[in-house]
């Protein structure tokens, strides 16, 4: 607070000299001057000695014996009522406190994981992803957008660009929906067991790491070592497989979906795929990928889920 603006500098002075000489001061000016200074006031919570003293030397004397002038929310709500009406006061100071609602939920958004929130809002109407979305930091919006379904996100995109605001009467709605998933979140963070803590742990070290430690685990509890390799493998792992593991997956599904699951996957684990089976299926294999190019990322997930299913089934 060191460099204060206009209305920071009023708000304090307010603040300083008193529920009457503040009011006579408020009924000169307009009433979006008025909500803007009530707006900074409510902001305020303790205003360092130093700060009041940069505004107003002549108050020195009034803060000798203390570090901050405390604000004090009773004052301003009386204020805002001698200068506007307890109708009026009541309206502003609702509006007011309705968007602190906002705010705070919202900077509790933008600190959660952008895959998180994609995968709790993805099933909203894109008309609320989008009014969540255009109240978050630029970059976090862009990062849940690049987590969403490819034909979603442009929706979200075109509605962001027609955007004019947050109407009142949504706002309550507003907070419940955002309300609502930061309850979720709390929940799978909740329902999180030791085994998850383990698996997120391993999936950031290296691969060799990752299977050292295994192996360690492995030589001492092979069962819960099974449950570990079966809940971290993702589907970019079938590389690491070996050949009669990638022929076993091979035989218990279809070239289809094999084509569908492989889409968007690395040049590396498609030949590793390739070359486990017939040179016939494999030039099948090959000619699917240029038609299936074009799947939806939900198909594929879900073709990627079912192979992943076969490949667990290896490890119990």
């Amino acid at each position: 607070m060191t460099n204060l603006d206009g209305v920071e500098k009023s708000a304090i002075l307010l603040i300083t000299i008193g529920l009457d000489q503040a009011t006579k001061v408020l009924q000169e000016l307009s009433f979006s001057e008025i909500q803007n200074l009530i707006k900074c006031m409510l902001n305020l919570k303790k205003v360092p000695r130093a700060i009041v003293d940069q505004v107003i030397s002549d108050f020195n004397s009034h803060f000798s014996k203390n570090d901050f002038a405390t604000v004090n929310t009773d004052y301003i709500v009386a204020l805002s009522k001698k200068v506007l009406g307890d109708k009026n006061a009541n309206i502003l100071l609702s509006e007011i406190k309705d968007q602190e609602n906002i705010m705070h939920s919202i900077q509790q958004l933008n600190i959660m994981s952008p895959s998180n929130i994609a995968d709790l809002i993805k099933h909203e109407h894109p008309q609320i992803i989008t009014t969540i979305l255009v109240y978050l930091n630029p970059n976090q919006a862009a990062a849940i957008l690049s987590c969403l379904e490819e034909k979603l996100s442009l929706n979200v995109i075109l509605r962001i660009s027609q955007f004019t605001g947050l109407k009142k009467s949504g706002e309550n709605e507003f907070i419940k929906i955002i309300n609502d998933i930061l309850e979720k979140n709390k929940k799978i963070i909740s329902n999180k067991d030791g085994i998850i803590t383990v698996i997120e742990l391993l999936k950031s070290m290296t691969y060799d790491q990752e299977q050292r430690i295994i192996s360690k685990i492995e030589e001492s509890n092979q069962k819960l070592a099974h449950t570990i390799k079966s809940k971290m493998f993702v589907f970019e792992d079938i590389i690491h497989l070996d050949d009669l593991q990638v022929q076993r997956m091979i035989q218990k599904t279809t070239l289809d979906d094999l084509s569908i699951a492989m889409a968007t996957s690395s040049e590396l684990l498609k030949e590793k795929i390739l070359k486990n089976m017939s040179k016939d299926n494999a030039d099948y294999l090959r000619t699917c990928f240029i038609e299936k190019s074009s799947v939806s990322t939900d198909v594929i997930k879900e073709k990627q889920t079912n192979l992943l299913n076969i490949i667990k089934k290896f490890f119990k």
